[in-house]
């Protein structure tokens, strides 16, 4: 995945605003020494690499927090996948919003590809749903960058129906896998989360680590804090990104 580079801020109780880099996508050892350099300027510097071909030796010296994703195998035939997703959730929301008469309308910019799902014929109208999927040629895989979903559109499983679209989207284009944009997997996090969780869950993936490497201790501290004490997840506030690169 390219490497982005961005510069952001975040409000914390009794410190205030301070200002913190993170990084993400395929780093080399020479932009790893580099966003190391760069981030002494800032509160601390975070890297979130590909996971896809992931090389932890580079990241030596860095505090390491672990999240996680869920991987679908794409290696599969599309009739294994299919098998593979929960019969009484998925694939049911999936015909059932077939025969509602929802569908899919896509559009791809360079590697970004946006889907809508909308009625048949309605494709300029407020879609039910809609996502942002990424592609990554060279590491041969897609992550599902954000989505959302209108009440109308959880009424006629417009999400089931969308995260299928997008696999089979992933697949057809050469993917071997699609990463369905993290996983909770902490019940702390609270009922939205867990919620989400559950439906992922349900495509049929296998739940790997998504490491956060940072420049210094106080990432993961201040990730801890937010951890055990769920209440202070109010307090952090984080600002709206600015790309900055090397």
């Amino acid at each position: 995945m390219k490497l982005e580079i961005k510069e952001t801020s975040i409000t914390l109780p009794f410190i205030g605003k301070k200002k913190i880099l993170e990084g993400k996508g395929d780093f080399s050892d020479i932009d790893i020494r580099l966003f190391k350099e760069q981030s002494k300027n800032f509160f601390y510097g975070t890297i979130h690499p590909t996971i896809v071909n992931l090389n932890e030796d580079l990241f030596e010296g860095m505090k390491k927090v672990s999240n996680y994703t869920i991987l679908i195998d794409l290696k599969a035939s599309e009739e294994e996948i299919w098998d593979d997703l929960d019969r009484k959730s998925i694939r049911w929301g999936i015909n059932y919003a077939k025969k509602n008469g929802l569908k899919t309308y896509i559009n791809k910019i360079e590697n970004e590809v946006t889907f809508r799902i909308s009625k048949e014929g309605e494709e300029n109208s407020l879609a039910f749903a809609e996502g942002l999927l990424i592609i990554d040629n060279v590491n041969e895989y897609s992550i599902l960058e954000a989505t959302r979903v209108t009440e109308e559109g959880k009424k006629f499983q417009a999400m089931p129906l969308m995260y299928w679209e997008m696999i089979l989207y992933s697949k057809k284009n050469g993917m071997l896998s699609m990463d369905l944009g993290g996983y909770g997997g902490d019940k702390s996090y609270g009922k939205k989360i867990n919620d989400i969780d559950t439906f992922k869950a349900r495509f049929g993936g296998k739940v790997v680590e998504q490491p956060i490497y940072a420049t210094n201790w106080k990432y993961p501290f201040f990730r801890k804090i937010l951890k055990l004490f769920s209440f202070t997840k109010s307090w952090y506030k984080k600002d709206k990104n600015e790309e900055t690169g090397y």
